[in-house]
């Protein structure tokens, strides 16, 4: 089997790039503490430095990660490499910031932080840093569909926790979902972020997909007419959501009905794929159909429990169990797309 020289290359790179990360944020700590005596030590001080070390650290080896592969080769990002180095520097850097707040908590409740010496302190901040930049130059190395689509998981899932865990409004459960965005509560811009980034990052999933519904409508298995229709449907959804990040609720007295509008839209503009999925994915296998109309149906059931029916379930359950079911209706629709995409794929009539 030969060897594969990119990936060699890259590897390299991801090394060196993290020495480059250890050496340049230990120095820059060191000094921090030399000219602010002891004010590393303290709690609020150093969880500012680890949090921002790592937001920035991970951007900007993301950005570095897609330039590099895009020199070596440029069959993974192609012409579109620079928004792809924005978005995945941005993940990258949102999810770096959630890590540390839990570094930061390792540190300071676990390993009892007050005991250590300055340059203790920023030799764990470089070597905590130097994973980050490791793992993250790793994971933007030949993002394909599966990993992308892990990508959006993970990012929704961990800023999802993030935001319940850190906001001061612990009954948000009651309401809606979308309360723990609001401005007046601590940490809102987790919630809102992850809208955000949700909805940017399946705008751009769609650039994986081209190859596979091209196919499809070769074969004869999808219409222009609904790949135009669903395209449509798809992208105004995914910024409707990115806007809602946007445009939180309590942000301005004019931006609530924007907000509002923006929430039923959602809503609504994911209806129509799924309810009419026996004229858009006519051809598609039938257990494709029973279970799309299957997870409808539950979603349906709770936005009219919860919506139209005095019952003591509050609307985030309606919203939660809405999402799950949107996901699962995602990776159910792409094993069908890979599977009917495989030339070996016969379509019976």
């Amino acid at each position: 089997m030969g060897k594969d020289i990119i990936k060699s290359k890259y590897d390299k790179f991801c090394l060196r790039i993290s020495g480059v990360v250890v050496l340049s944020v230990f120095l820059v700590t060191i000094i921090l503490s030399l000219v602010s005596v002891g004010k590393l030590l303290d709690q609020n001080y150093f969880s500012s430095i680890v949090i921002s070390a790592a937001f920035y650290v991970a951007l900007f080896v993301a950005i570095a990660g897609v330039y590099r592969q895009n020199q070596l080769e440029k069959i993974t990002y192609g012409r579109l490499w620079p928004v792809f180095a924005i978005m995945l520097g941005a993940t990258y850097g949102f999810l770096a910031n959630i890590s540390g707040h839990l570094f930061v908590f390792l540190v300071t409740d676990i390993l009892n932080y007050h005991v250590f010496v300055p340059i203790w302190v920023s030799f764990l901040i470089s070597l905590f840093c130097g994973v980050l930049a490791y793992c993250t130059a790793k994971g933007v190395f030949r993002l394909n569909r599966q990993k992308f689509l892990l990508l959006i998981v993970v990012t929704v899932t961990v800023g999802f926790c993030a935001a319940t865990i850190l906001t001061n409004n612990q009954d948000w459960w009651r309401t809606s979902i979308c309360s723990i965005g609001m401005p007046r509560n601590v940490n809102s811009e987790y919630y809102n972020i992850t809208l955000i980034l949700f909805g940017l990052l399946s705008v751009l999933f769609a650039y994986y997909l081209r190859p596979q519904i091209r196919s499809l409508v070769a074969k004869g298995l999808l219409d222009r007419t609904s790949v135009f229709i669903l395209t449509s449907l798809y992208f105004m959804e995914m910024i409707a959501v990115a806007l809602i990040g946007v445009f939180p609720y309590g942000l301005f007295n004019w931006a609530n009905p924007v907000h509002m509008f923006l929430a039923s839209f959602v809503f609504f503009d994911i209806m129509p794929i799924l309810f009419f999925a026996f004229w858009f994915f006519r051809k598609f296998p039938r257990k494709f159909m029973i279970t799309s109309y299957v997870l409808s149906l539950i979603g349906a059931t709770f936005y009219y429990l919860t919506g139209f029916v005095n019952t003591s379930i509050p609307f985030a359950v309606t919203e939660i169990v809405t999402i799950v079911a949107v996901l699962l209706w995602i990776v159910l629709f792409l094993g069908t797309l890979s599977k009917m995409s495989s030339p070996k794929y016969i379509h019976i009539k």
